[in-house]
């Protein structure tokens, strides 16, 4: 997939490239000859319409014509695990792993080539879901795609943006949510729903100043599993085959610019083709083991009964109210898979949550998500100004079943309480506590995480 992506990036930046050459021709200054550069290869200087910012927002443009963004999302992790009940009762993954690991090390690029067109790239280096260390993960390409926006400027309101590539299926609220905005140190226990990251093609449309907004996209699976494999959570797909069809609509009365912002929206996901499937989950945090898990049914060779599977639907519903610097925040799912050997099971979840930023900072809706807390004094080591940067609190509540049919998976509840301490718009410390109740099938117990994280994103 690497070598493909890779590939495909190359040829569409040296066709664009081509393209735009008029253009950047035309929009490049003409050069301001002095007698010390007085030369026929110094004609043409367009650095001269080159611009950087390193403070605020780290960016190189070209005029109009070309912009650069470089990318930076680091995780450093502490976990300390309480699972000795879990443990004594036989659970069936055994006691839990504490320590310090870098959980995330992305690096990447964005911009914009023209007008109507915007890129991105991000690699993965670091592990996920694993505490061994740096490196011990799965290393690769996360995103590379094109998005073929402001179309409608030029073909009218109803003609949809465009996206290209291997990027997230936009599916559900939280699940297409960059970790940097989100509250908690991880996404809920329903993230085993989410179809993840896939290669296809996807559009979308917004309406009435970001009121009404839908995306809908077709993908294929060209994966180890429907999520990548150093995803922390779900895995829904465990063949090399079948395609998705994914769709979301999304509706805001109120708009974004109201002290009161009020959020409802839906997503699909339909998917065949598929060999085998899986869900599982671990307890809200990315180090630990899945404690439920549908391959804990097997048949009488010990082969999991939803290695036979012919597709799976999953439907989900989303709510969030902001007001001022208190939000709300909820989301219910339910998966059907079509699996006779499972007696076609019907899975669920949900989860609600709120957060307050105590300092005060508005919560934001930014376009048709939620923007990452911004504080109003940025903190300042070097005594030159007062700031204290913006301080969070939440509070969640999670349940997801993987019981139905004749499948015993397991259940899982799980509290969540969270502070967030923004130092600046980049920097970000995060402490969490979870309080989990698994039953695997085996052991029905407590697992108590106490877990903190320094994010840099960038």
């Amino acid at each position: 997939m690497t070598r493909w992506a890779t590939a495909c990036a190359l040829a569409i930046c040296i066709l664009g490239a081509n393209a735009h050459a008029d253009d950047i021709r035309e929009a490049l200054p003409p050069a301001i000859m002095t007698a010390e550069y007085e030369s026929e290869c110094c004609d043409n200087r367009w650095w001269r319409d080159v611009s950087y910012d390193w403070q605020r927002n780290p960016m190189i443009k070209v005029g109009d014509v070309f912009s650069f963004h470089p990318r930076l999302d680091v995780f450093f992790d502490y976990q300390q695990v309480f699972d000795d009940e879990y443990v004594s009762e036989g659970g069936r993954q055994g006691q839990q792993e504490d320590g310090l690991s870098i959980n995330r090390f992305r690096l990447g690029f964005d911009g914009n080539i023209g007008e109507y067109t915007k890129y991105r790239f991000t690699y993965e280096l670091a592990n996920q879901g694993d505490i061994t260390g740096f490196g011990q993960g799965a290393a690769g390409v996360r995103d590379l795609y094109f998005d073929f926006r402001r179309l409608q400027e030029r073909w009218g309101a109803a003609f949809p943006s465009i996206r290209i590539g291997a990027f997230l299926e936009p599916w559900g609220l939280e699940a297409i949510r960059p970790h940097g905005r989100l509250q908690f140190m991880t996404r809920a226990v329903t993230d085993m729903f989410r179809p993840g990251r896939s290669e296809g093609i996807a559009f979308r449309g917004d309406f009435c100043d970001y009121r009404f907004s839908y995306k809908v996209g077709i993908f294929v699976n060209t994966q180890v599993a429907w999520n990548f494999p150093s995803d922390p959570f779900g895995t829904i797909n465990a063949g090399r085959d079948g395609w998705n069809v994914v769709g979301r609509m999304m509706w805001c009365p109120t708009g974004n610019n109201c002290s009161f912002t009020a959020h409802f929206g839906a997503s699909y996901v339909h998917a065949w083709g598929m060999s085998a499937s899986r869900l599982r989950s671990r307890p809200e945090n990315r180090a630990a083991d899945h404690l439920i898990d549908t391959d804990f049914s097997t048949n009488a060779l010990g082969v999991p009964l939803l290695r036979s599977t012919r597709g799976v639907d999953i439907l989900g519903g989303e709510v969030m109210l902001l007001k001022r610097n208190l939000m709300f925040q909820a989301e219910g799912m339910a998966a059907y898979v079509d699996s006779p050997a499972g007696d076609y099971p019907v899975f669920g979840g949900m989860y609600a949550y709120t957060a307050y930023v105590i300092t005060g900072e508005h919560y934001k809706r930014k376009g048709s998500d939620l923007q990452r807390v911004q504080p109003r004094s940025v903190l300042d080591f070097r005594g030159q100004q007062s700031g204290r940067g913006a301080v969070e609190i939440a509070a969640r509540y999670s349940f997801g079943s993987l019981n139905s049919g004749k499948i015993r998976g397991g259940t899982m509840h799980n509290v969540t309480l969270g502070l967030n301490w923004y130092w600046n718009p980049t920097l970000r410390w995060q402490f969490n506590w979870v309080h989990s109740i698994v039953n695997d099938g085996i052991a029905n117990a407590p697992v108590d995480i106490l877990q903190a994280r320094f994010d840099v994103d960038f």
